[in-house]
């Protein structure tokens, strides 16, 4: 009746963590009585059963074929539509700098330290809090090159139609950046690619450069080294776009 869509068995277990932590709070901050050791043992229960689970890690990437036709699709539709979604942009910057999409629209133009090449990310994504975690990563030439696309005058009048802050370099809204992305997947009949996997994309052509654990954290972020581990130890691909080849797809 309601058309209901059922839910991933790692996003049930993330909204009972949260659940968790708001009953913890409520029985040390307020005195309430709460059965903090049965609502675990029934977590527990549900995981075995594996009604609920963590999140798979997806090793998921663009293959070059589907990076070009993506990138042709939105150069076309940014050239013959009025659309203030420069995503054949926001697309390549969301590899370079390796950024989340929700990272890319909370960009402030301030945060960006030039000289250093330096761009400061606030409240970037953290299990123990978001809130005040704020990191710069590493600019590098290929992402300064997409920067400047991004602050033509041109481009920015038509993003900022949409009645963002103007203090942003993306003034767009991150979950629109993420449809527009997942229907040109649909309308290329490309399969199970998500715009995050452009994140993975960004940190494995770093590896691919050589890039250390280390060095990839500064542009990448991630607080585990562990997590980056496959992109260090990634065998070399078949075929890679290179820079000259996208600024060619940009015209």
């Amino acid at each position: 009746k309601f058309n209901l869509q059922p839910i991933a068995t790692s996003t049930l277990q993330h909204e009972l963590l949260h659940i968790r932590g708001v009953l913890s709070h409520a029985s040390i901050m307020w005195n309430l009585k709460v059965d903090l050791q049965t609502f675990d043992k029934t977590t527990a229960q549900l995981r075995k059963t594996r009604q609920i689970s963590s999140s798979r890690k997806r090793d998921r990437l663009p293959t070059f074929d589907e990076l070009e036709r993506i990138t042709k699709y939105f150069v076309k539709k940014w050239n013959h539509s009025s659309s203030s979604y420069p995503m054949h942009l926001i697309m390549w910057f969301a590899v370079f700098s390796c950024r989340r999409e929700s990272e890319i629209t909370r960009m402030q133009l301030t945060d960006y330290d030039e000289v250093n090449k330096l761009w400061k990310i606030r409240d970037l994504k953290n299990p123990n809090g978001s809130k005040g975690n704020h990191k710069e990563f590493n600019v590098n030439d290929d992402c300064q090159q997409f920067i400047k696309f991004l602050l033509d005058e041109k481009i920015r009048n038509r993003m900022l139609k949409r009645g963002y802050c103007e203090s942003l370099l993306v003034p767009l809204n991150a979950k629109a950046i993420g449809s527009e992305f997942r229907n040109a997947c649909k309308l290329l009949e490309i399969e199970d690619l998500h715009f995050h996997d452009l994140r993975h994309e960004g940190c494995t052509r770093l590896a691919e450069l050589g890039k250390t654990i280390p060095q990839i954290q500064q542009v990448s972020l991630h607080d585990s080294w562990s997590s980056l581990e496959r992109y260090v130890s990634v065998k070399a691909r078949k075929k890679v776009m290179p820079r000259s080849q996208i600024l060619e797809l940009m015209d």
